[in-house]
């Protein structure tokens, strides 16, 4: 019995030898116990620490469209003229600047003469005339947001001159005090240069006062 036992247990021994003598000859390793996954490394995220409201002067520029609303007498109709302006600003806070503006307005093309001719039965010589002038303000500017875009509105005060040239109207000419409100955004594009759209009321006074002109804007800035 005792003789049985020995051999049973050498009989195990050998198999469980030549099982691992297998697994070896296989390629296959032993399981190692498995250690906890490791946890997932934090993302950070890399805040924008540009300063696109610091402060300092600027210089701006841009294309303009002049929606005439006049309020002159007379035959005829105006058409609406391009134009241009330009500025120098200065940024005093983050939420607020203060600036120069040019305005020029190309020509506002009138029909009120050759109207007046075909309304006496005349030859019509004027096709078309115009109006043209310019106009200067000092404008106060405060700003909603300081990040990279920068919605504001504007307020200025200054002086305007619309020119008639061979028009009919009344008031063919007319110079004075004019205020400008406008609404707008700097689009920041780097710290130092923006895309400008903006939209403005022209509200002329004294000899002017006929002369109200809406403009469209789309300019640059660059600020030092």
């Amino acid at each position: 019995m005792r003789k049985n036992f020995v051999l049973l247990v050498g009989a195990v021994a050998l198999i469980g030898s030549a099982t691992h003598a297998r697994a070896g000859a296989y390629g296959e390793a032993e399981r190692a116990e498995e250690a906890p996954a490791s946890a997932p490394a934090a993302t950070m995220e890399v805040e924008d620490e540009t300063d696109y409201a610091a402060t300092g002067p600027y210089l701006g520029a841009g294309g303009m469209y002049a929606i005439e609303n006049f309020d002159a007498t007379g035959p005829g109709n105006e058409d609406n003229s391009p134009g241009f302006n330009v500025l120098v600003g200065y940024r005093l806070a983050p939420h607020f600047a203060v600036e120069a503006m040019y305005e020029y307005f190309h020509e506002f093309d009138d029909d009120g003469r050759a109207t007046a001719q075909r309304l006496a039965n005349q030859p019509v010589t004027h096709a078309t005339d115009h109006y043209d002038g310019w106009a200067t303000t000092l404008n106060a500017k405060g700003y909603l947001w300081t990040g990279r875009w920068q919605p504001y509105g504007a307020f200025g005060i200054g002086y305007i001159d619309i020119n008639g040239h061979n028009v009919v109207r009344g008031s063919g000419a007319g110079q004075g005090v004019d205020v400008r409100l406008a609404l707008g955004m700097d689009a920041c594009i780097t710290e130092h240069i923006a895309i400008a759209p903006e939209v403005a009321y022209v509200l002329p006074f004294n000899g002017a006062q006929n002369f109200d002109i809406v403009t469209l804007t789309l300019g640059l800035r660059y600020k030092f």
